[in-house]
Parts: C-alpha cells; structure tokens; sequence
C-alpha cells in the first residue's frame, strides 16, 4: 500500500510540475533530439529516450520515472487526448 501511495504521489507531482520547468532550453534539446521521425509529438519510444535525456540532465522528475521504470504509467497520464502521441503542449511547454 505504501509503494501504491508513493507511485500516486510521483504521477501527480509530474503532472503538476511541467517536464521543462527547471530547464527549458536543455528539455527543448532534448524532446527534438528524442523526436526521431520529426513529427512534433513523441511517441512512446522516444518518450522514454526524452525521459532519459532528461534524467541525464537532472531535468524535472526524470530520474524518478527512469529510476522506478515508470514509462508507461508517465506517458499514459501524461497523454491527455489518449492519440499514443505526446506534444509538447501535453509535456507542460508554451
């Protein structure tokens, strides 16, 4: 029950804190360079590359999701409209 309650807590401090919050410019790097086929949006491969890029630069909560293997979980709740594709208006950029 207290893992259950600590993976709540970390989905609902990522969804309140935006993935580029501590560093814009480095998260922007990052989400292009994760962004493989060009399209704008990351699906969930290059999700996990954009998470790990960002863990890499202590970026946001990057470090948990990798850290608890929580891929999944993060662009499930992170993915608003449910399309299998994350925009950068859906990661928290302006």
């Amino acid at each position: 029950m207290k893992n259950r309650l600590s993976i709540i807590l970390l989905i609902f401090a990522m969804l309140t804190t935006p993935v580029w919050a501590s560093d814009n410019s480095a998260a922007v790097q990052n989400f292009q360079q994760a962004d493989v086929n060009g399209d704008k949006a990351l699906n969930q491969k290059e999700f996990r590359t954009f998470i790990d890029l960002n863990a890499e630069d202590n970026i946001g909560r990057a470090n948990m999701v990798k850290s608890r293997k929580l891929y999944s979980m993060a662009f499930g709740r992170l993915d608003k409209n449910k399309d299998g594709k994350l925009t950068a208006n859906e990661l928290g950029q302006r």
